[in-house]
């Protein structure tokens, strides 16, 4: 049904180009180099709390050569169990250091989930607090990083493994039942924070690069802590109490028109803040600001403008956990004159986005087919799960042209327009998103049948109240 010159645009035409990045750098290296700029600079804030870059990376350090002396070496998981704090980042990077691969959890996961998430990612240690030791289950070696910081030289320790190393493993929601990680290397996410510092402008020096609010078990976080470091930075971690969250503190500090690099956040979270710098009179002076995980509406870029003290650029990214936070983004400064649907955009450097049908063969514009995604974004796996992700991650089914071996299926339904940009129109299976965690329907479907008295279980989402 496409003539040639219609292949070539939707197999290479519209899709990432090849371009140059940091293919030898790791995410720790990256913000070795910004340390070694500014030792001196304020990297992170915590109420009263202040830790420059030199600080923060003496700390890591310190864990990194304490890790290696433990035996830790590369794709080695470590599970991190810490709320929000200078302690979590100077953790993050000292396992990096380390070599290892970082494994977030959720201290507000539920019992048996951070049992099973910490057994499955065979972790030989947790790092965690004395508030959410308890947490951790019985028999794991743990380090308590807030009790007595493990001492070791503040020197970079000499660099181990390669870009092809592990990064993190991030638990999603599984349609068994079962949450499966998905395991990343460095190599993606490199490149996806490349293309970020090259497109989300920073501030001056020193000044709030962005606001961290949300959990380090959703990717979303991944670019909200490291780019503001690899931008030299300085990142807000917003203190948090009985009846105020960390996202009502992040409003509490956007709505007092602070100038702030960058903010990500899903069209759910977006929704409330705009609701709350209506309400209040109040502007925000936010240079770039990241939806994800959700689609977002044009009346909510309307909006997000019309409250902006500054010359305010929406980025609408697109992705999955599977493919290093993002995949295809598209920028705008000004809402859509036509209104209906914000559009998805193309797939950034090094990286690319297909539209085939039931059939694996390429969609022509404007007819819904499954969204694939390719390029050196993607996961390798999902931890010790070969079965699914040999379904998840295939051969391009594609003839050429198309510069990729691999796909991940998303099961994500989009079209193309007309100028080449990717729409979004739902999912082809029963995963839905809530303020942008991805849930299996399955999953709590396979829990309630664990219930003696059930036999058989349905579960569906239902919006009482629209938005």
């Amino acid at each position: 049904m496409l003539t040639v010159g219609e292949l070539g645009e939707v197999l290479v035409g519209w899709n990432g180009v090849a371009g140059p990045y940091p293919d030898t750098a790791t995410i720790h290296r990256l913000v070795e180099e910004r340390v070694a700029a500014g030792p001196g600079v304020v990297a992170v804030t915590h109420g009263d709390r202040c830790w420059t870059y030199g600080e923060v990376n003496a700390r890591a350090n310190r864990l990194a050569h304490h890790l290696r002396g433990m035996g830790i070496s590369p794709d080695t998981l470590v599970g991190v169990c810490l709320d929000r704090s200078p302690e979590l980042i100077a953790t993050l990077l000292g396992i990096l250091k380390a070599g290892a691969a970082f494994v977030p959890v959720d201290p507000e996961y539920p019992a048996d989930r951070i049992t099973y998430m910490v057994q499955d990612a065979n972790a030989p240690l947790v790092i965690t607090s004395t508030d959410l030791a308890d947490r951790v289950p019985e028999g794991f070696p743990r380090i308590l990083v807030d009790e007595q910081w493990p001492e070791g030289p503040e020197t970079d320790p000499v660099p181990v493994g390669s870009p092809d190393d592990l990064a993190y493993v991030i638990y999603t929601s599984g349609s068994t039942g079962r949450p499966k990680g998905v395991a990343l290397e460095h190599r993606g996410v490199v490149n996806y924070l490349h293309w970020c510092d090259r497109n989300y402008p920073a501030g001056a020096s020193g000044g709030v690069g962005s606001v961290l609010y949300s959990s380090v078990t959703f990717d979303l976080t991944i670019t909200a802590l490291f780019l503001p470091l690899i931008q030299g930075q300085q990142l807000v971690i917003p203190v948090t109490g009985p009846e105020r969250t960390a996202f009502d503190a992040a409003i509490d500090l956007i709505c007092t028109n602070t100038p702030i690099s960058f903010l990500k956040a899903t069209p759910s979270h977006l929704e409330v803040l705009a609701a709350h710098l209506e309400t209040r009179g109040a502007r925000h002076h936010i240079t770039t600001i990241v939806a994800g995980g959700e689609n977002l509406t044009p009346q909510l870029v309307s909006r997000l403008l019309e409250t902006s003290s500054t010359q305010t650029t929406i980025s609408n990214e697109y992705g999955a956990t599977e493919g290093s936070v993002a995949n295809v983004m598209s920028l705008t400064t000004a809402p859509d004159p036509h209104g209906g649907t914000t559009t998805l955009g193309r797939a950034i450097t090094n990286t690319t986005a297909y539209i085939v049908d039931h059939h694996n063969q390429p969609a022509p514009v404007g007819i819904p087919g499954h969204a694939l995604l390719g390029g050196i974004c993607l996961a390798r796996h999902y931890h010790d799960r070969p079965d699914l992700t040999r379904e998840r991650f295939t051969p391009n089914p594609l003839a050429p042209p198309r510069p990729d071996p691999r796909v991940y299926h998303t099961g994500d339904l989009v079209k193309w327009r007309p100028d080449g940009t990717m729409e979004f129109i739902g999912r082809i299976d029963n995963q839905v998103k809530l303020r942008g965690y991805r849930i299996e329907l399955g999953e709590i479907e396979a829990a309630l049948a664990t219930h003696p008295h059930i036999h058989t279980t349905t579960v569906t989402t239902r919006e009482d109240t629209p938005g």
